[in-house]
């Protein structure tokens, strides 16, 4: 993730999808696994995860885990598609 900001790559949303999907650190990763060693008020999980273009007015959904599901495109005349 740091290394598209330090070396000026172009951010983009698939970016964004990429980082949500991510699993480095696992169980504790921003795509978050429940962590059954955890105490039951501290397993959490990822849920969804939403990447918004205001310019463009889209937004990418992704209901559950990125790292196990595809994002849906939601764009503002609400058509939807896959990616």
């Amino acid at each position: 993730m740091l290394g598209a900001l330090v070396d000026n790559e172009r951010i983009d949303e698939d970016t964004f999808k990429s980082w949500l999907g991510d699993t480095y650190n696992a169980p504790n990763a921003i795509n978050h696994f429940k962590n059954k060693a955890a105490p039951t008020h501290r397993q959490m999980e990822t849920v969804f995860s939403v990447v918004m273009n205001l310019s463009k007015r889209t937004m990418d959904l992704c209901v559950g885990k990125p790292s196990e599901n595809e994002f849906v495109s939601i764009t503002q005349e609400g058509h939807y598609g896959v990616h």
